[in-house]
């Protein structure tokens, strides 16, 4: 075989052995972007983009660690006040951190204990605050928590909507 390739190459003339070659090459470069660096590439792009996005979660996340954490002094003394009930203390709350403009809607859960709250554009520092003030003043437990991107074009903005009840 090798031999019937060597005599079908010699029969071709200087000017089709190097146009043979220069398309050989060719395609052999075309072949090695299209099935090895070009994917190679795009997979490493995404790979960065990737770890860039968790770079800034980890950072995120580093800093609001601050106002998740709760000591063991508020562990076991935070509680509702007497006066108060928790849908009161609720929008209390909501309304002193500035959030009044992004109730949607508060209602009882399926106990007095119990409260569901729907915020609509709301910054989402602020939020965090107000949450961590009802975990580490008032002992409340979030059930259930949902984030979700605003629609508006202002970055920060989320819709919440959370259940809470006390510990």
């Amino acid at each position: 075989m090798w031999q019937q390739w060597r005599n079908w190459w010699h029969v071709r003339s200087d000017s089709e052995q190097r146009t043979l070659l220069l398309v050989g090459s060719l395609a052999v470069a075309v072949l090695y972007w299209a099935l090895v660096w070009d994917p190679l590439a795009k997979a490493r792009t995404q790979l960065r983009s990737q770890a860039a996005a968790e770079q800034a979660t980890a950072l995120w996340l580093q800093q609001i660690q601050p106002l998740t954490q709760t000591t063991s002094a508020h562990r076991n003394t935070p509680s509702l006040p007497t006066d108060k009930s928790l849908l009161r203390l609720v929008d209390e709350t909501l309304r002193a951190q500035g959030m009044a403009a992004a109730i949607e809607r508060i209602e009882p859960g399926q106990n007095e204990r119990e409260v569901r709250i729907w915020l609509r554009d709301a910054s989402f520092d602020a939020m965090i605050a107000w949450l961590a003030t009802l975990v580490n003043d008032y002992g409340l437990t979030s059930r259930q928590l949902s984030i979700n991107q605003s629609s508006q074009q202002a970055s920060g903005l989320v819709n919440v909507r959370i259940d809470l009840a006390e510990s």
